[in-house]
């Protein structure tokens, strides 16, 4: 089992090109170039969607959802998957095997096996770890973007949704002027203390394996920078990887 590499995004650009080149054996490798497999986790508060999808589409990988898949097949069952819609609305999780199974057919599909792909949502348990690894399905990168949980509760706490735009504004940092717009705001359950806590417990608990499971491969990038230097200096290391 190899080392876990922490890559500070505070350092210079060429510092962190460096240690992926490094983590990754590819600094001077002229072998041919291996679809990538990315997995991309955070904390609650982090937006792993923006920098997952930009990447994809930056070097043609299949950007890969798991909450949108299994909503995707659930759909697709119509009836049958009553019991999962159930779930889903309690805001229960979805049960691993069938999390799992959405992924594998999805991995299998020629358009992953060709371009590589990026994913955000799975695994999530431990179990869906060992699952992924049993179906031979490990991937050949996988980033954290971390960030303090002082902040976490910061950003979340403020957050309220509006359900006529289907849009989230953070209150603390917004001038919202329009009396309209402030007294339709919610705040949602995910965002009161009490749900970020659970949240962040069962996350910083799942990464203890995470960090065990794939030490040899995964990098972690400080998410506490502003967004654009935290995306302009993953861009430029994940492109070394290539």
């Amino acid at each position: 089992m190899g080392n876990i590499i922490e890559i500070d995004g505070n350092k210079s650009k060429k510092k962190i090109v460096e240690e992926m080149a490094r983590l990754l054996l590819l600094k001077d490798s002229n072998a041919p170039r291996k679809p990538p497999k990315i997995i991309m986790m955070g904390p609650p508060g982090v937006d792993l969607r923006e920098h997952a999808s930009t990447i994809a589409l930056k070097y043609k990988l299949i950007y890969i959802d798991s909450d949108q898949l299994v909503k995707d097949s659930i759909r697709r069952e119509g009836e049958s998957a009553q019991d999962l819609r159930q779930i889903i609305k309690n805001g229960e999780p979805i049960p691993d095997d069938h999390a799992i199974r959405c992924l594998r057919e999805r991995l299998e599909m020629p358009d992953c096996k060709t371009n590589g792909w990026i994913l955000q949502g799975a695994p999530t348990t431990v179990d869906q770890i060992s699952m992924l690894k049993e179906l031979n399905m490990q991937p050949s990168l996988v980033i954290t973007l971390d960030m303090s949980d002082h902040l976490i509760y910061e950003k979340l706490e403020q957050r309220r949704f509006d359900p006529v735009t289907n849009r989230y504004h953070y209150i603390l940092s917004e001038n919202i002027r329009d009396e309209a717009v402030l007294n339709r705001l919610v705040h949602k359950y995910e965002d009161q203390h009490p749900h970020i806590k659970k949240k962040l417990l069962e996350y910083r608990g799942f990464m203890q394996h995470v960090l065990q499971e794939y030490a040899a491969s995964i990098v972690r990038v400080n998410a506490e920078q502003p967004p654009k230097d935290v995306h302009k200096n993953f861009i430029e290391a994940i492109e070394m990887t290539f």
